[in-house]
């Protein structure tokens, strides 16, 4: 019989979409202000269309293959008596490509018998086991296995066009939209005969001299005038050096972080939450992926008590909030720790993928936790 770990159950698919609608909407904030100004709208569109697109696993199965068979004790119930008999276990990898999270929720159509499986980098591995006295046929009951699947990915499919669809239209909209509203301010600072200056050009305050306030002063001698030249050089250097480029933008909003910093004098203590969320920063500044999983997981077991319950599995499905609220606390509760969990336990291996920002961006859905904490406590 196949492994009993559900695919395609973790959370409805529909919650998942809808926060990555909306990192697609905070996306075009990212956008650099003189780059939607100077490249062509549809470049900047396709661009952030290929990093928010979904494409829906497809397996390959003529590339299938298994693992050693192993030995294994199984529990069967014979007329009422739980027994342990000797049992085999084979597990099959069928590799894939596309977007391994979609095989983890429910698309809107859906039967009452999801398959089984296990999500690897790439690959899935279906596992069957069975009493060594009463063999199986395994090949049926692996083509019976594929076809379950292929007809979720079919479900799925069809959700993640839509999707697609929808992504599309939002990105045309927004970054055609910022683009007329920066062009209309700077026509209406061009109108009023002012030249528009770049932040760099202009000498910072505190490097001018005052021409008023310049006091004379006497000729230089030729050490004087050699010191000068060093230092005129200098400055001319410094002009010419490079800005510095923006940092990314943070995890958790500074302005979030000053909200539950303000939470003092209340029954439960927030400043180990507020020391989180800044640590969190520090690790996605620095592209710590891996930590950054950890640190969300690290918040998201840290809050329940502040609502009431133990487990913030409560949180995701029994708190009275709004239902977009509990979509994104399930996407946390499924998703994120998944994925943190892959990072914490999965021990080491003969080849590696390590994960990318899009993998641990959960920024959306946490947000959305962080403000129900501050509303509740205020």
């Amino acid at each position: 019989m196949p492994d009993r770990r559900f695919l395609f159950s973790d959370a409805p698919l529909s919650n998942f979409l809808f926060d990555r609608l909306h990192q697609a909407h905070f996306s075009v904030q990212e956008v650099e202000q003189a780059r939607l100004l100077s490249s062509p709208v549809n470049d900047i569109v396709e661009q952030l269309i290929a990093d928010h697109m979904l494409t829906v696993p497809e397996l390959r199965t003529d590339s299938r293959s298994a693992l050693p068979p192993q030995e294994v004790t199984l529990e069967i119930d014979d007329y009422g008596r739980h027994l342990r008999v000797p049992g085999v276990s084979v597990t099959v990898r069928v590799p894939f490509v596309g977007e391994p999270r979609l095989f983890q929720y429910q698309p809107s159509n859906y039967d009452s018998a999801p398959p089984g499986g296990e999500v690897w980098p790439q690959e899935l591995r279906l596992t069957y086991e069975w009493p060594a006295h009463q063999p199986i046929n395994l090949d049926e009951a692996i083509q019976k296995h594929l076809q379950s699947i292929h007809q979720y990915l079919e479900w799925v499919r069809g959700n993640i066009h839509t999707f697609n669809q929808e992504v599309r239209t939002l990105l045309e909209q927004e970054v055609s939209q910022r683009r007329l509203r920066l062009e209309q301010a700077t026509q209406t600072v061009t109108g009023l005969g002012l030249p528009i200056r770049l932040a760099e050009e202009v000498e910072p305050p505190t490097a001018r001299t005052r021409r008023s306030e310049a006091q004379p002063s006497p000729p230089p001698e030729a050490g004087t005038k050699l010191s000068a030249g060093a230092v005129n050089h200098i400055r001319r250097k410094s002009s010419n050096a490079p800005v510095p480029v923006a940092s990314k933008r943070h995890y958790v909003d500074p302005s979030r972080i000053a909200e539950l910093r303000s939470l003092t004098g209340r029954p439960l203590d927030v400043s180990r939450l507020v020391r989180l969320c800044e640590e969190l920063n520090t690790a996605h500044e620095h592209d710590c992926h891996m930590a950054t999983a950890m640190l969300v997981r690290s918040i998201v077991d840290h809050v329940p008590p502040i609502f009431g319950v133990g487990k913030f599995n409560d949180v995701a499905n029994q708190y009275t909030g709004a239902k977009s609220f509990r979509g994104s606390m399930q996407h946390l509760q499924e998703s994120l720790r998944n994925i943190a969990d892959a990072h914490l336990h999965i021990q080491i291996r003969k080849t590696e993928v390590l994960p990318t920002e899009p993998q641990v961006d959960f920024r959306a859905a946490l947000d959305v936790l962080l403000a129900e904490i501050v509303r509740i406590m205020k």
